[in-house]
């Protein structure tokens, strides 16, 4: 009996030093896979873009996001139809934008809008600024004064728009910009904004 005792005791020590010799490999090859050819890197870098599509999702199904970018795309729409027609023309590398704020603009009757232009932009025939800078354009652009109602739904933004850029042949550039922060001189700066989404368009 006791010679059986003293059997299963080393058949019980063997088992363990051969766990334990089959998880030192184990730890070692996966120690060699992740220092070569920055795998662990890689690694990294696999866990840190699921974790940004994670908080992206998330963001984008806020409601305060979905609104605010709704109607973002709304302003595209009226923009691209206005530059389609001939409402607003850009000579080429010309700019022309209009925004969505989170306070009144005493330019703009109180509405919280906002715009700009760079470069040689017209609305129905005359100067941006002869016919009444952002004001003039959001009127021109859209029919349906949708602007009397601009808002920003989102906390931690200020204000968003739409710019679109005369590239020439017939393509234009349209960026969605958001940010925060105004200037007492220039109100808000879309060069500080971030640019959420980007895209190209041939009408």
């Amino acid at each position: 009996m006791q010679h059986n005792r003293k059997h299963a005791l080393r058949s019980k020590g063997q088992n363990i030093i051969e766990y334990a010799l089959m998880l030192a490999i184990i730890v070692g090859i996966g120690f060699l896979i992740y220092s070569q050819n920055n795998f662990g890197q890689k690694i990294q870098a696999v866990f840190g873009n699921a974790n940004n599509l994670l908080a992206t999702v998330e963001k984008e199904s806020d409601p305060a996001v979905i609104h605010d970018r709704g109607y973002a795309d709304a302003m595209a729409k009226m923009l691209k139809a206005a530059i389609a027609k001939g409402t607003v023309q850009l000579s080429e590398g010309s700019t022309v934008g209009i925004y969505a704020q989170n306070a009144p603009n005493g330019n703009a009757d109180k509405y919280n809008i906002n715009g700009l232009k760079t470069g040689n932009v017209t609305v129905n025939g005359k100067d941006y600024m002869a016919n009444g800078a952002f004001y003039g354009l959001w009127k021109a652009v859209d029919g349906s004064q949708s602007y009397t109602g601009a808002s920003v739904a989102q906390k931690d933004k200020d204000w968003y728009g739409v710019e679109i850029t005369n590239n020439g042949s017939g393509s234009y550039t349209v960026k969605y910009r958001e940010g925060s922060g105004y200037s007492n001189k220039d109100g808000f700066r879309p060069s500080d904004s971030n640019n959420y989404k980007t895209e190209i368009w041939n009408p």
